[in-house]
């Protein structure tokens, strides 16, 4: 109930209050949040665990099951989960949790009946209990609803992921996959100056095996529109730092090394993006945001390629353009 007090320090959380008693749409959506298990009732303390964090709220928040988590994987990853006394519970023994956990719908249409809810019936479970449970666990499950969104899982093993997050580093570079290594597709970013651009470029560069991404000043990675945009790809991905005035040198050198030099800019010579086959060692120069590659950087190119138009605008946004040929170049060698 309101006292005089609270109405007059927040009057328009009463005047919402009382919306909500007196409109009958309002007051059945309050009810229905009040019957919520985990809106009005779930115990942050009774009912957190692994499976529940990371198995059974993704599966009644409709996740897709590639991304769901099975306890048993933490077991595997550390041998803390597997101690007597592991930094979080792996399993729940919520009554509560179970009866809220069996009224959703999701769970009977996504093939759970057995792993995830089932499990709450059993507090104490072995180690034996827990590998024989996971042989009975559906591996994936379609939903009846229709399409959903699938973001790409590049792991194969989820164990192997799960100890690298909790070590807290990612894999050394010569384990990562083979599109990384040297002597493939080097962006050289040097003559960019805004942080968003270089984020958003980084991120393109680790999810297409970009071999090196060349920054004219390492440290923009600590930027925090950089890590906006990039979502840890530097993590990833070697960061080579090449100032402008060693950018020259440094083209050159590559080039003794066998890369082929392309600039992705619009000159008089410049070939289509769609006809230009892309040598497997190249070096890919961005121009700056304003006045594009300047002509001395011009000159030490190989070739130069443009992305074709069709509107009125005359330029893409170099983070576009930068994307764009990754792609081509990703099609011609990668696919």
């Amino acid at each position: 109930m309101w006292d005089d007090g609270a109405s007059e320090l927040f009057p328009v959380l009463k005047g919402s209050v009382d919306f909500m008693r007196q409109n009958g749409d309002a007051v059945k959506f309050c009810q229905k949040l009040e019957d919520n298990f985990f809106f009005c009732k779930f115990n942050t303390e009774a009912d957190v665990c692994l499976e529940t964090v990371f198995h059974l709220l993704p599966c009644l928040s409709h996740v897709i099951p590639e991304e769901w988590i099975l306890p048993k994987e933490f077991s595997a990853s550390s041998p803390m989960w597997r101690g007597a006394c592991p930094p979080l519970r792996l399993y729940s023994d919520s009554q509560e949790l179970l009866k809220a956990a069996e009224g959703m719908n999701h769970v009977e249409e996504s093939g759970l009946e057995t792993r995830s809810v089932a499990h709450k019936l059993k507090p104490a479970m072995t180690a034996q209990d827990t590998a024989n449970d996971s042989a009975t666990t559906p591996a994936t499950a379609e939903a009846t609803t229709g399409d959903v969104q699938k973001k790409i899982t590049p792991w194969s093993d989820a164990a192997q992921v799960l100890s690298e997050l909790f070590l807290k580093q990612p894999p050394p570079l010569q384990q990562r996959n083979e599109a990384t290594e040297p002597g493939g597709l080097v962006l050289v970013a040097s003559l960019l100056h805004k942080a968003p651009n270089l984020g958003g470029l980084c991120r393109t560069c680790e999810i297409f095996g970009v071999s090196e991404i060349v920054l004219q000043n390492a440290r923009l990675v600590e930027e925090t529109q950089f890590r906006s945009l990039s979502v840890s790809a530097e993590k990833w991905i070697r960061v080579t730092e090449v100032k402008l005035s060693a950018l020259r040198d440094y083209l050159l050198f590559m080039r003794r090394e066998g890369y082929a030099l392309v600039g992705i800019e619009q000159t008089a010579h410049s070939q289509c993006i769609t006809e230009y086959r892309f040598h497997r060692k190249t070096i890919l120069v961005l121009g700056n945001e304003r006045e594009g590659i300047p002509i001395e950087v011009l000159h030490l190119l190989d070739v130069c390629v443009e992305i074709p138009q069709f509107g009125t605008i005359r330029s893409l946004n170099v983070h576009v353009s930068g994307a764009l040929a990754i792609w081509e170049y990703t099609k011609q060698h990668l696919l």
